[in-house]
């Protein structure tokens, strides 16, 4: 069954809070959801401590903001599986954490001269979870004031339009994403480039696609367009890159309704996902959530698949807590069984929805001839 890669809660700009997420998610049919907080930890830490809900299994994910200075534009990257305790990540989030706030208090502050009835403390209420105010969390307060209709309406624009700039607009500022780039590799994650069509961002995007320094494209997401849905669609199967879908799910805070499940990821590509993702602390999560990928038959933790090289000695994560460094055993990180027909699951010919085989694995570009499978 296929997974939604791409949702938000109340630990960031989202409605709805991350414990309820999973129940929709299973309504919707899906065996894998990732909660994609905007550069936070906690949506990363909250997948780790609940690796099965309600039956659905949750991937690690933070979906992390820098910005393309050449082109004056955002930049979303979606990481999957990064350790919470990454020094380097823990920066970003604190620092975007800061800047978001300083920014939105002096919004609320200009909107508490435009409207009287208005206090900050009531935007406030909604940074309950998350720790930070968001334009969203303004516009929810002033929604109950009666003063707008909806959260993305013409009272947005009016406040904090792009063009022409909103007259409480006041934005942060970001890292440029090569920074954030190399954040989210220190801490071991999987880094797909999210929604490209969003924030017109194919020129960036073919670019790092041809450095190599993506290991997917969210190729289905609602408000991609057709053409840079099939280039990215034709970058991943040249480029040997992941496939994702999400559906960018804000509950209430959306401009339009996007439910859990909108767009998905296939099962292959959560398989890809999981194993690229060998620098990741919590393997044996990531082995748990490789047990109902796919074709239903993946490995139980600890279980080295037929064929598979053993990992070297002393080689390997860092180790989960409770668990240890290297080797194998209960936490152990293991790569889906091997002997089934059809190519490398690893390889291009894996982003054409093809079966999982034992041969190829070790000459795969992502785990290479003598490398250690962890």
């Amino acid at each position: 069954m296929p997974g939604d890669l791409h949702t938000h809660t109340t630990y960031s700009d989202g409605s709805t809070p991350v414990a309820k997420l999973p129940f929709l998610a299973r309504c919707a049919g899906m065996t894998h959801l990732a909660i994609s907080d905007h550069d936070s930890i906690q949506s990363v830490r909250y997948a780790y401590a609940h690796p099965v809900q309600d039956g659905v299994r949750l991937i690690p994910a933070a979906e992390l903001t820098g910005y393309d200075y050449e082109r004056q534009h955002r930049v979303h990257l979606l990481a999957f599986w990064p350790d919470p305790e990454s020094p380097a990540l823990r920066r970003h989030c604190d620092l975007m954490r800061q800047r978001r706030n300083e920014c939105c208090l002096q919004s609320a502050r200009e909107i508490e001269a435009i409207y009287p009835q208005f206090r900050t403390e009531q935007a406030l209420e909604y940074t309950k979870d998350s720790g930070v105010l968001y334009k969203s969390g303004i516009m929810q307060a002033l929604q109950q004031l009666g003063l707008c209709d909806g959260i993305y309406t013409g009272l947005y624009h009016e406040l904090f339009g792009w063009e022409p700039r909103g007259k409480c607009l006041h934005s942060p500022t970001y890292p440029p994403v090569r920074e954030v780039l190399a954040t989210a590799k220190a801490a071991g994650a999987v880094v797909v480039f999210a929604h490209p069509t969003v924030y017109k961002s194919m020129p960036l995007l073919r670019e790092l696609v041809a450095e190599g320094a993506i290991d997917g494209i969210e190729v289905h997401h609602p408000r991609n367009s057709p053409e840079d849905m099939a280039e990215c669609a034709e970058l991943c199967k040249k480029h040997d890159l992941i496939v994702t879908g999400g559906s960018d799910f804000h509950g209430a805070n959306h401009g339009k309704p996007h439910p859990v499940g909108a767009c998905v990821t296939e099962d292959d590509q959560i398989v890809c996902d999981c194993l690229l993702a060998p620098r990741c602390a919590h393997r044996a999560v990531v082995a748990l959530s490789l047990e109902v990928a796919g074709d239903g038959d993946g490995p139980t933790p600890g279980e080295a698949p037929a064929g598979a090289r053993a990992p070297r000695s002393g080689t390997g994560s860092p180790a989960a807590p409770g668990g240890s460094g290297g080797g194998t055993g209960a936490d152990g990180f293991a790569l889906p069984r091997a002997g089934a027909a059809g190519p490398c699951r690893l390889s291009g010919h894996r982003h054409a929805g093809r079966g999982v085989a034992g041969a190829g694995l070790a000459g795969c570009r992502f785990i290479g001839a003598g490398q250690a499978v962890l």
